[in-house]
């Protein structure tokens, strides 16, 4: 059995808060910080000052590019 990677992006994977998720009512930002995801609503005023809000496609492809 292979082991997990422990990368910043396995221990976010690790560790999304789903519930954080369906109580802040919009789609999640895929955002990597440090070993956490971004997880805030797509509305949250926030982004564009922060970081630019990054959805799931986004990510995978990211990951996809990096593999190629």
């Amino acid at each position: 059995m292979q082991q997990p990677n422990n990368t910043p992006l396995d221990k976010a994977l690790e560790n999304i808060d789903w519930e954080q998720v369906v109580f802040n009512g919009g789609p999640p930002c895929f955002h990597l910080e440090g070993n956490k995801f971004c997880l805030r609503a797509e509305r949250w005023a926030g982004h564009e000052v922060m970081h630019a809000y990054k959805p799931l496609a986004e990510l995978i492809k990211d990951v996809r590019n990096e593999h190629e």
